[in-house]
């Protein structure tokens, strides 16, 4: 049976890691954009519920400006931790 490489490639992918758990996966991800949006507002810091977030296969980026470094390590600290985060870049840049 004659399959297209990308689904060659997850069928590999499904039968290496069938001992593992199965993950949800989405084009474009929208349960985990609403966690990683809702664990940025859930902060405590109003600057981190307008960032930027696109997400590709469970990598997430944050864009957008924040008032200080430190609000830039939280947003780190609440998104890593989330179910379904596989990477994160974190783009935000200060401005004072």
């Amino acid at each position: 049976m004659d399959r297209p490489a990308e689904q060659n490639e997850e069928f590999l992918h499904r039968s290496l890691n069938a001992d593992r758990q199965p993950e949800a996966v989405a084009s474009h991800s929208e349960p985990l954009a609403d966690q990683v949006s809702q664990a940025l507002r859930d902060s405590g810091y109003a600057a981190l519920g307008s960032v930027d977030i696109a997400i590709d296969k469970g990598h997430v980026t944050l864009r957008g400006p924040v008032r200080s470094f430190h609000q830039k390590q939280i947003a780190t600290s609440v998104v890593l931790p989330l179910a379904g985060v596989k990477g994160l870049s974190n783009e935000l840049t200060v401005t004072r």
